[in-house]
């Protein structure tokens, strides 16, 4: 500020910021790894080069989610910059090398908090709110107790401005906001069984084969060393495009096909965009985009194989054979129970049926004397089918055929009845 001929700092407000001491034993334990200082890193496409190079000679990935991982691990680095995080998984078994790939790109990931020893969620939602970066998660590592709990970070954790609300341990009229956007890196050995959360992941499934005999077995201390030299030079990168860099909406990239873009579910496009905004290859967006498209169309399929998902199926059917008739609960459960009667404990009753489709898939009814009936829009109920991966036209086809056979075997039934009736 001048004033007269003199220029004046006038200090507005301050805050002390403190590093945390190396001795700190989150630090010595490797709970949270942190860079150390900024390293040059040539340009991109070295870093990157350098970061496959890391990831290629620790973990046996397939080619195209090594390169995926490699994106992310610089998205990590900007993650603040962006209104939505993707997570990346990898699903499979015991000995598919789970851990191993946490290890690796956690490594290298923003400031990354590996909380698998905790016996409880308290200090995981202490670290990630302290410090940020990626939470690095083993899902069997924790007790159904804690799963919840975990549970509730994923689905909290990746968007800005959702944190999770906490009583404080002695005065419980203190409430605790924990911030807890972030990326996240996980390793399970199945799906989660909640839909929109299973959207949220960049999945990978890992499958039990011959490890390649150039991975080393065990991780010295010259892996260490690499990953704190990429943390390094990863800093750097952050710090040359925190500000320029930004969320780039699918559409206004030209160089991505617009045939795969048209008919993309708005999730697909809300995950991939962090991840297509930092990479310049046409050919690897197209990749990431196809990949993640696999994963939310598997998603798909597995709800459509739900108890659910059958009740829903058997209500399109009738509906969308009725040629404007009302359908009533009665009928689809009388279907139901025709079409899945020996997997039932019991029959299902209509008023279940009615109860399912309000409260599960918002299915608006209406009732008369005849009791309570289908009663909503073409339009939301073909977006429901899309949502369950349920082909109407061929439900319905199939059931009017089984109609037609129904009918024919009756008449025939009725010419044999009137046949013996003359002798």
């Amino acid at each position: 500020v001048k004033e007269g001929n003199s220029e004046i700092i006038k200090v507005v407000g301050y805050q002390d910021y403190l590093p945390i001491s190396p001795e700190n034993p989150i630090v010595k334990n490797r709970v949270i790894l942190f860079p150390v200082q900024p390293e040059d890193y040539t340009d991109e496409d070295k870093l990157l080069l350098d970061i496959k190079e890391f990831i290629h000679r620790y973990v046996d990935l397939p080619e195209e989610f090594e390169s995926i991982c490699a994106y992310y691990v610089m998205m990590s680095n900007l993650y603040e910059k962006l209104p939505v995080v993707p997570y990346l998984r990898v699903i499979g078994d015991w000995g598919s090398g789970k851990t191993r790939f946490l290890h690796t790109i956690g490594a290298i990931s923003r400031n990354p908090i590996f909380a698998s020893g905790a016996t409880t969620t308290a200090p995981i939602f202490r670290l990630i709110d302290g410090f940020g970066g990626t939470f690095v998660l083993d899902e069997a590592d924790f007790s159904s107790d804690m799963k919840a709990d975990l549970t509730k970070i994923l689905n909290q954790g990746n968007m800005p401005g959702f944190p999770i609300l906490r009583s404080h341990l002695k005065e419980q009229h203190i409430v605790i906001p924990y911030n807890v956007f972030g990326p996240k890196i996980v390793a399970s050995r199945g799906y989660f069984d909640d839909e929109a959360l299973e959207t949220r992941f960049i999945t990978e499934k890992l499958e039990n084969k011959r490890v390649r005999k150039d991975i080393p077995t065990t991780l010295t201390q010259e892996f260490w060393n690499q990953a704190l030299s990429i943390r390094n030079k990863l800093l750097k990168f952050r710090l040359d495009k925190f500000l320029s860099y930004r969320n780039v909406p699918i559409e206004e990239h030209d160089d991505i096909d617009p045939e795969i873009i048209k008919d993309l579910d708005p999730r697909l496009k809300q995950i991939t965009e962090p991840l297509l905004s930092i990479i310049r290859s046409p050919e690897l967006k197209k990749m990431v985009l196809l990949h993640s498209k696999k994963h939310i169309e598997e998603v798909k399929a597995n709800k459509g194989l739900t108890f659910e998902a059958g009740i829903l199926e058997t209500m399109l059917t009738l509906v969308f054979c009725s040629e404007d008739k009302k359908i009533y609960m009665q009928e689809i459960a009388n279907k139901f129970n025709s079409d899945y009667g020996d997997s039932l404990r019991s029959n299902l009753s209509a008023r279940k049926v009615g109860h399912i489709l309000r409260t599960k898939f918002l299915i608006n009814t209406g009732r008369d004397n005849k009791g309570f009936y289908v009663n909503d829009k073409e339009e939301k109920l073909k977006k429901h089918a899309e949502r369950y991966n349920i082909d109407i036209e061929s439900a319905v086809e199939a059931y009017k055929a089984y109609k037609q056979k129904i009918i024919k075997e009756r008449e025939e039934e009725s010419l044999d009845i009137k046949g013996a009736d003359l002798f």
